[in-house]
């Protein structure tokens, strides 16, 4: 009786160990499969990250790229010609052409330089200012032709180093003329003159160019005799310094 009480008790008991040892193997694996994703997980983190900020560094170096130095040159040179708050100084050099009676009184001939001032505006426009003063003489007569005219000069477009422009404006003007030792008063008169030329850039301080000037002073009426009408071309070859 008792050894079948012993073999019952060594049965349980060796039920009860095999049980305890299934459910700890069952239990480790278990644990253990819990434990990989982690790991995983922890692995591809930084590597998510990594590329997050890749990315980050590409959108935020995109807009610079747009802006570039290159580009914003390159549209700048579309737009015109010449820098921006530039001054320049020059000179012009050739002949004027009479009409009117100012052709009465004298002849075409080269005149003296005309002097220029420039301010540029923009890229596209300058302020222009041209002085000049010319002696026309005929057989016992002379034309004598003092101008100011200030005028805004609009650069049409720019191909390379030339650019083609046209310009007008308002200015003051004191003609006077001589007929057989007999000479008019000379009288400041406004008037308007037109223009259309082309410019070389030679350099960032130097260029060239052509100019044909028109210049109409309006009527100066004398004391006594005729009142003094007229007006005049000049046909120009420019020098400009830029500084």
């Amino acid at each position: 009786m008792k050894n079948r009480n012993l073999k019952v008790m060594n049965m349980a008991l060796a039920s009860v160990m095999l049980s305890g040892a299934f459910s700890f193997s069952a239990f480790a694996q278990t644990k253990a499969e819990t434990v990989k994703p982690k790991v995983k997980e922890s692995k591809t983190t930084p590597k998510a990250e990594t590329v997050e900020v890749e990315e980050n560094e590409d959108k935020v170096e995109s807009p610079k790229q747009a802006s570039s130095p290159s580009s914003s040159s390159s549209n700048a040179g579309l737009l015109g010609f010449g820098n921006p708050h530039a001054h320049s100084v020059g000179f012009g050099l050739g002949q004027t052409f009479l009409a009117g009676k100012f052709n009465d009184y004298g002849d075409n001939r080269v005149s003296y330089p005309d002097l220029f001032y420039s301010y540029a505006a923009s890229y596209s426009f300058d302020f222009l200012f041209n002085t000049h003063y010319t002696v026309h003489k005929a057989p016992n007569r002379e034309t004598k032709l003092l101008g100011f005219a200030p005028a805004i000069k609009a650069k049409l477009f720019q191909f390379d180093a030339f650019a083609p422009f046209a310009l007008g404006g308002l200015g003051f003007y004191a003609p006077q003329w001589s007929d057989h030792g007999n000479e008019s008063k000379r009288k400041l008169v406004f008037g308007f003159n037109l223009g259309i030329g082309g410019d070389l850039k030679l350099n960032d301080h130097f260029g060239i160019g052509v100019l044909m000037h028109y210049h109409n002073p309006f009527d100066s009426k004398q004391d006594t005799g005729p009142k003094l009408e007229g007006s005049y071309l000049k046909l120009l070859l420019t020098g400009m310094y830029t500084f």
